[in-house]
């Protein structure tokens, strides 16, 4: 059982932990949480070191998600679990992952439901849509100047889904749209604007949905190039929908489950 922290995985977690520069020049991240580590698992996701406690081992063996049959964990003290923790009481379960290959752009056709994500630097917002793209099966995710996808809120909030989606980190998204174009793959910006058609408008619409951030919303410049503008009819005088809330809607409606 590894008890000190001078132990170079143990220095690595922490490392990976705290520093933002490190986790992007290692292409890695660290999960804590058995559901959400075994969900990481199950979906292929490369898995570098395993930690556990004792105790958290032995529920594992005997439990619904046993990370055992993934990896030989490494067992920790419980006083490094605490500092692995980012919560003030963990389950003892930790893990470094490699993250996974983006999608290129290339790989999207227009028979499929996108969502592109524009300037979202909230991670319970983005962790949230997440969630609500795999429900409603929006499985490439396009990425614009986001909170990175592999922060701990980010994870959390996304409750393991992240792990069965795919990503594309988009730099030029006035490109990106232009590319889409000439695919002749449909898209929807979403405005509250006069010209904005309702959600029900798109009801089983396959094509890339556009959300902008929640400050600003989506550019005009970005608008312009988009085949459609929509919004969630509501109450006159109702606040906007904050963007989880929005999308998840909006999502739904793309679906046709409704």
């Amino acid at each position: 059982m590894l008890e000190s922290f001078n132990n170079s995985k143990i220095k690595e977690y922490l490392k990976l932990k705290t520093n933002k520069k490190h986790r992007k020049e290692e292409k890695s991240f660290v999960v804590e949480g058995v559901r959400l580590i075994f969900e990481a698992l199950k979906n292929k996701v490369e898995i570098k070191d395993l930690f556990l406690t004792e105790e958290c081992k032995e529920k594992c063996i005997n439990g619904k998600y046993d990370l055992t049959k993934f990896k030989v964990p490494i067992l920790i003290s419980k006083k490094i679990a605490d500092r692995f923790s980012f919560v003030e009481t963990n389950q003892g379960a930790f893990a470094i992952l490699k993250q996974p290959p983006h999608f290129k752009k290339e790989e999207i056709k227009n028979s499929e439901k996108v969502l592109a994500v524009f300037e979202v630097k909230d991670p319970g917002n983005l962790g949230s849509l997440f969630r609500s793209a795999f429900s409603f099966g929006f499985f490439k995710i396009i990425l614009h100047n986001c909170c990175n996808i592999y922060n701990e809120k980010v994870i959390r909030a996304s409750m393991g889904t992240i792990f069965s989606l795919n990503f594309l980190n988009c730099k030029n998204f006035e490109e990106m749209l232009k590319f889409l174009k000439s695919k002749n793959i449909k898209t929807f910006a979403t405005a509250l604007n006069k010209n904005s058609k309702t959600s029900r408008k798109v009801r089983g619409e396959k094509g890339v949905l556009i959300l902008g951030g929640e400050a600003e919303g989506l550019p005009l410049k970005v608008m312009k190039l988009c085949d459609e503008i929509i919004k969630i009819k509501m109450l006159k005088f109702a606040e906007s929908l904050n963007v989880a809330c929005a999308g998840s809607i909006l999502m739904y409606e793309m679906s046709d489950y409704s």
